[in-house]
């Protein structure tokens, strides 16, 4: 039998995913049973874990409160969108949540000071840490 890896517990609510299966799509996702928080699905059990697992990982902090996001997704316009915790700011939608990933990262990243330009510009009302 295959050894699968281990799945992280839900970043939103500490309980352990379960492995959900599509039979007719022949897709696999991991979602908790709590607060319903998952991941995208995938064709394999390995994929799905991986999936899950990137999206529960520490990402970068919020560069206005040092707030950590929360991936959100947008049933209307059937995207995705990290949103900070702490100050409720927000990055772009985006059709994938690896982009809404990429996305949260480039707009926080400490020390690039054109990105802390370009942050400050976007939400000139909100308190920004220096650099």
């Amino acid at each position: 039998m295959e050894q699968l890896p281990k799945a992280v517990p839900c970043s939103e609510c500490g309980t352990e995913p379960e492995m959900r299966h599509d039979e007719k799509r022949g897709l696999f996702m991991l979602a908790c049973p709590n607060c319903k928080y998952h991941a995208d699905p995938f064709y394999t059990k390995r994929g799905a874990i991986f999936r899950w697992n990137k999206i529960n990982e520490v990402h970068r902090e919020c560069l206005g409160c040092s707030g950590q996001p929360k991936l959100r997704y947008s049933k209307l316009r059937d995207m995705w969108l990290f949103q900070c915790r702490g100050c409720g700011w927000r990055e772009h939608l985006s059709h994938t949540v690896q982009g809404a990933m990429t996305g949260w990262h480039r707009a926080n990243e400490k020390g690039n000071c054109h990105t802390h330009m370009l942050w400050h510009e976007r939400y000139k009302g909100m308190v920004t840490k220096p650099l």
